[in-house]
């Protein structure tokens, strides 16, 4: 009986001593959820825009000059959107040139990089003296240290519709530079 009991004292030892030894039982880890994920910056949307333009004419019917207009984007996503432009500069003529134009935009945003290269071509018109058609095709880059505000640049080439006489606007270059604010 006596071994019994000194059997049953080193067995609770045993299991007191084993449990003391072992610590407290760890605290179940919470898994804290991903966070969401931010904005993007060249997402749908709408935008609009003031910019300074740089117009570069033929020598011989009008002079290279500075000049301004306004534009509005909308992008359908990412990638596709459409942009309306009005552009004046008084490239020393007798009138002043305006620009109205509708383009397709196709970007290709590098989010990580907060920048979109584009392409787009359209048309509208060129007013002068007179109105003439006008074909356009150009290039650019955009800049958006935030989803709702860029800062953009790009080169346009011109090319008017006119008959080709005389009194024709011929094919000219602009380069745009500008801001742009999103809704």
């Amino acid at each position: 009986m006596l071994i019994h009991k000194l059997n049953s004292l080193i067995g609770a030892l045993a299991l007191t001593t084993g449990t003391l030894l072992a610590g407290t039982p760890a605290a179940k880890q919470v898994v804290a959820p991903a966070p969401a994920p931010a904005q993007p910056l060249f997402g749908p949307g709408l935008h609009l825009g003031a910019h300074a333009v740089f117009l570069t004419p033929d020598a011989d019917r009008a002079d290279d000059t500075w000049g301004g207009g306004v534009n509005v984007d909308y992008f359908f996503n990412a990638n596709v959107g459409v942009q309306v432009s009005a552009s004046w500069a008084d490239p020393g003529t007798s009138e002043v040139w305006h620009n109205y134009t509708a383009d397709l935009v196709l970007r290709a945003p590098i989010e990580s990089w907060h920048i979109a290269p584009y392409i787009f071509a359209g048309g509208g018109a060129i007013v002068e003296d007179s109105s003439e058609f006008l074909g356009r095709a150009g290039a650019g880059l955009e800049i958006r240290p935030t989803a709702n505000f860029g800062i953009f640049a790009d080169w346009i080439y011109n090319f008017p519709g006119g008959g080709g006489g005389d009194d024709d606007v011929e094919d000219y270059q602009m380069v745009r530079m500008g801001v742009k604010i999103g809704f």
